[in-house]
């Protein structure tokens, strides 16, 4: 059994969405040893642009223990709104606690490019991420 078990995984991922967590939409690839600053410089830098928090109940945790994991999924949909200028390449989006620099990281499996006029949302249940 590679990795963390059923209460490890579910501390793990309460600490970082306890009071909420901020949604960044990133284009530039996220590094393991990344903090706050870094992301800052990695996050879509316009102006019509800034993260959405999603709030703790708002998220569902699944233990599959026959399969050994931990699953996160959002319950809401996430609703950046319309682009008013082009915001690049979405190559990962982060789960991220900026009180405590804690984050979890998912690569963008279609780096989506966002232009001017497109509505940005993320359906609800379409962020997983999986510990185990």
């Amino acid at each position: 059994m590679p990795g963390l078990n059923q209460t490890a995984a579910q501390s793990a991922i309460d600490v970082i969405i306890a009071g909420g967590a901020d949604i960044r939409l990133m284009t530039t690839s996220v590094n393991y040893d990344d903090t706050q600053t870094e992301l800052d410089t990695k996050e879509v830098g316009t102006a019509d642009y800034s993260a959405e928090t999603v709030a703790q109940a708002d998220w569902t945790t699944t233990a599959d223990v026959p399969g050994e994991n931990t699953t996160l999924e959002n319950d809401v949909v996430i609703d950046f709104g319309q682009a008013e200028n082009d915001w690049g390449t979405v190559v990962d989006v982060v789960i991220h606690d900026a009180d405590t620099d804690e984050f979890i990281v998912a690569d963008e499996p279609n780096d989506p490019e966002i232009t001017i006029g497109e509505e940005v949302s993320i359906p609800a249940g379409a962020i997983t991420y999986t510990l185990g």
